[in-house]
């Protein structure tokens, strides 16, 4: 028992992980994350890409405040559920030291499944606003 206690004194400790102090402390370790995942994440840049398209076009056809709105909310669905997405990615990587398990690809694919559904919806979305904005141009 007296031997198990000095070892573990002995034992390196690791780093404190303590509660952010302000709110600008808590802002950088956000925005951090944030260029982390544009970093890495491949499909990201291309949903972020879609959202500076969305509204140059949002801003090429003059939007009604209302049609704005619901265009930002949309595509911040589909920028959350993609982070979401790699949020699972990544503890399921971590958890699995990266090996292949069933229920590890299920989570995969579920979470995959979520940005499938809301960026299909963001389409629907897009088109319901854009084709009218694109027809009344054309006519």
């Amino acid at each position: 028992m007296l031997m198990d206690l000095k070892e573990r004194k002995q034992t390196p400790e690791l780093p404190k992980v303590d509660k952010n102090h302000n709110f600008f402390e808590s802002m950088g370790y956000a925005l951090s994350g944030i260029r982390f995942a544009f970093v890495h994440e491949r499909n990201i840049r291309y949903q972020l890409l879609g959202l500076v398209l969305v509204m140059l076009a949002a801003y090429y056809f003059n939007l009604s405040i209302e049609k704005w709105l619901i265009l930002i909310l949309t595509c911040a669905i589909v920028i959350c559920m993609e982070i979401t997405n790699t949020i699972a990615e990544w503890i399921i990587d971590l958890v699995t030291d990266q090996q292949y398990h069933p229920i590890a690809k299920n989570v995969k694919d579920v979470a995959a499944g979520g940005v499938l559904i809301s960026s299909m919806m963001a389409v629907i979305v897009g088109l319901l606003i854009f084709v009218p904005e694109i027809l009344l141009f054309f006519h």
